[in-house]
């Protein structure tokens, strides 16, 4: 009889150890959920906090290509929010590909009608290669390639829409480019 209480008293320890093993493990989770997701990312290329530098530098380009480029700004606010809703929190993970392509071939329809009223240079440039990026996603289920589209979205949308739901600059941008600055 005492045997078998010993044999009940280390399974209800060993299942207690599991159930806490589990908990722990499952808050880290929801807490990288909580965060974002950062499939591929490195930190390196972003910084966290905007230095008063680059401040000044979005407010230069909000009032100037900004201004100049508001239907282009439109254009990348909704993509940025079709990219926050479909790979924020995780989402990145589990990609419905034929609602990337889907948003792939409409941005490139609509960056092709609007491309030649560009008169920033540094705007044409990410312009282009946002353009190249969601003609990869045609082609190919890569996502790195989301991720570099939903990185150069955001940036571009806080330079020409003054976005502030996220400080979080990840400089992929020419657009937002200091001098001195090359964009990754």
């Amino acid at each position: 009889m005492n045997k078998r209480r010993k044999v009940g008293w280390i399974s209800l320890i060993s299942a207690l150890v599991i159930v806490l093993i589990l908990i722990v493990l499952s808050y880290s989770n929801v807490t990288n959920l909580i965060k974002g997701s950062n499939v591929g990312s490195n930190d390196s290329e972003s910084s966290d906090e905007m230095s008063e530098g680059t401040k000044q530098q979005v407010k230069k380009v909000q009032n100037t290509v900004g201004k100049e480029h508001q239907e282009i700004g439109k254009l990348i606010a909704a993509a940025h929010k079709f990219y926050n809703n479909t790979t924020g929190y995780g989402a990145i993970k589990s990609l419905d590909w034929d609602e990337q392509r889907e948003e792939a071939a409409l941005l490139i329809n609509q960056l092709n009608e609007e491309i030649t009223k560009i008169n920033d240079e540094a705007l044409l440039t990410d312009i282009q290669k946002l353009k190249n990026l969601a003609e990869q996603i045609l082609n190919e289920e890569e996502k790195e390639t989301v991720i570099h589209i939903h990185r150069l979205v955001h940036d571009l949308d806080i330079a020409l829409n003054d976005y502030s739901g996220y400080d979080k600059i990840w400089n992929v941008t020419e657009t937002l480019k200091q001098p001195g600055d090359k964009a990754n």
